[in-house]
């Protein structure tokens, strides 16, 4: 398993801190270490409560974490071991708490993959999507919140498979929405929020993409969409097949990352072709993108 897992040190383009990362060799190697620096340089776009202007909330948009390194220091260049003032943090979601403690972890030569699924312990009767991390650690595969403190409502945050009815990754719920064990009702809990249009049998479809692209190392916006994804409620006649083969392979955690990589490069599932952003926290709107590297 450490030989399979090991895959996973290595950084992805989108991880990669490129010429900042010098920086990293000051962060902690150990996930609470990590986490704990990088909750000191972001703030979420919306559970932080500060009514962030359009440009700000536009922060989120950016892709790779050498972007968001240089946001950050541009606005102080102070090391990335002290923490910023809450309104002076790079305006991000749980992908961005993610994908930097990724970067800090696998600087570090640890194991480390993000996540992508839906989570119940933002509010009761609702599982919001989230990502978080996975790091290798003692033999297995650890799922962790970076956006969060080590203890939530009494409720490690540190360990969440000890707590399934708290996270389940979006393949999970998948599954067990199409074998009847989620209904047609309790699907509508899935999504980016009970009072928003984004939520159900389409949206976890589509998140188990995510979900494929994040672990393979192409760790995308949670507002991407390419490929099979789809804009609306599902249909009697959509097809699933591929949906449903991507997803029964994810719930094997110890799946080699080359395996991954092959089902990502078949025809409609890889990002690296055509992406649009579908709607973000600035406002971007049906907007062709490239999730090819360009210069910085």
């Amino acid at each position: 398993r450490a030989q399979i897992a090991h895959a996973w040190v290595q950084q992805s383009e989108i991880t990669a801190p490129g010429r900042f990362a010098p920086l990293l060799d000051a962060l902690p190697a150990d996930f609470e270490g990590a986490s704990s620096c990088v909750r000191g340089l972001v703030s979420h776009y919306v559970a932080s409560r500060i009514p962030f202007s359009p440009e700000r909330r536009a922060e989120a948009d950016a892709r790779w974490v050498e972007d968001i390194l240089a946001t950050i220091l541009e606005r102080d260049d102070a090391p990335l071991t002290e923490p910023r003032e809450p309104v002076e943090r790079f305006v991000g979601c749980c992908r961005d708490f993610t994908a930097l403690t990724l970067a800090a972890l696998r600087h570090h030569g640890v194991p480390a993959r993000s996540r992508v699924g839906f989570a119940s312990y933002f509010g009761d009767g609702f599982w919001y999507d989230h990502v978080v991390v996975e790091y290798f650690d003692a033999g297995r595969w650890v799922r962790a919140d970076a956006q969060l403190p080590p203890v939530l409502l009494g409720v490690d945050m540190r360990d969440l498979d000890a707590s399934p009815e708290l996270y389940r990754s979006a393949s999970e719920v998948w599954l067990d929405f199409r074998a009847g064990r989620i209904d047609d009702e309790q699907i509508l809990e899935h999504g980016a929020g009970p009072d928003l249009p984004f939520a159900g049998g389409y949206y976890v479809r589509n998140y188990v993409l995510l979900e494929l692209a994040h672990l393979a190392g192409v760790e995308t916006l949670l507002w991407d969409t390419w490929g099979p994804m789809l804009t609306r409620p599902l249909r009697k006649d959509d097809d699933h097949a591929l949906v449903d083969r991507v997803a029964q392979t994810l719930l094997n955690r110890d799946v080699p990352r080359e395996t991954l990589l092959e089902l990502l490069a078949e025809t409609g599932l890889d990002p690296l072709g055509e992406v649009t952003i579908s709607l973000s926290p600035g406002g971007a709107f049906q907007q062709p993108v490239s999730l090819r590297r360009t210069a910085a």
